[in-house]
C-alpha cells in the first residue's frame, strides 16, 4: 500500500524481472527513506451496492464481496469473492454463483469423500459432514468456469482450510492448507 501525498491509499506496483524455476530471490529490508517511484498505482475505491442477485455487494480495488445464503446441505451460507472491475460481476460470474448450490448438492458426495481423505483426523464422510462449518468461501477469479470453494472443520486445532477447485462443474483439485 502506498499513501504518498494523496489522502487515500493505492496499491503500488514496481517492475520486476521474469522469474523462473531455479532463480533465487533475495529480500532486503531497508530503513525508511528514499525509494523508487511506483511504476503504476491502482486506486483503492470502495463502494457498496444493493445487488438484485447477491444483496449487499462490497467493492474494493478489483473484487466484489458478499455474504449470501447457500442452500446446499450441509452448507447454509457463503462468503463470495468475485474478481471483477467496478462495473460489477459479469453475467457469466452471476450465473455460476446462482447455479452453484444445485451443482454442489450433486457433487457433495464426491467432494465430501475427497475432503475426508485429505483431513488427517477425520476418517469418514459422515464425520466430516457433521463437523463441517456450514459457511464456505467461494472465489471466482475470472470469467472461466473455475470456482474455488473453501471449507472449514469445527474444532480443528490447526485451523486448516480445505480447498476444492471446480472446473466445468467437475472436481479438479482438492487440498488442505494450514
Amino acid at each position: 500500500m502506498f499513501d504518498g501525498s494523496q489522502d487515500r491509499q493505492h496499491h503500488a506496483g514496481w517492475p520486476s524481472p521474469e522469474v523462473t524455476t531455479g532463480d533465487e530471490i533475495t529480500i532486503r529490508i531497508l530503513p525508511a527513506g528514499d525509494y523508487d517511484e511506483p511504476h503504476g498505482m491502482t486506486g483503492s475505491p470502495k463502494q457498496t451496492v444493493d445487488d438484485p442477485d447477491f444483496g449487499q455487494l462490497n467493492y474494493y480495488v478489483d473484487a466484489w464481496d458478499a455474504d449470501i445464503p447457500f442452500d446446499s446441505a450441509p452448507i447454509e451460507s457463503a462468503h463470495i469473492h468475485i474478481r471483477a472491475d467496478d462495473s460489477g460481476p459479469s453475467q457469466h460470474q452471476r450465473d455460476l454463483i446462482v447455479e452453484l448450490p444445485v451443482r454442489h448438492s450433486k457433487l457433495w458426495p464426491d467432494i465430501c469423500t475427497a475432503l475426508a481423505k485429505c483431513h488427517p483426523e477425520i476418517k469418514t464422510s459422515d464425520e466430516l459432514s457433521s463437523r463441517l462449518v456450514p459457511h464456505v468461501g467461494i472465489n471466482l477469479y475470472d470469467d472461466s468456469n473455475t470456482i474455488e470453494i473453501t471449507y472449514r472443520v469445527e474444532g480443528d486445532p490447526e485451523f486448516r482450510g480445505c480447498f476444492v477447485t471446480l472446473r466445468d462443474w467437475e472436481i479438479a483439485e482438492v487440498c488442505m492448507a494450514e
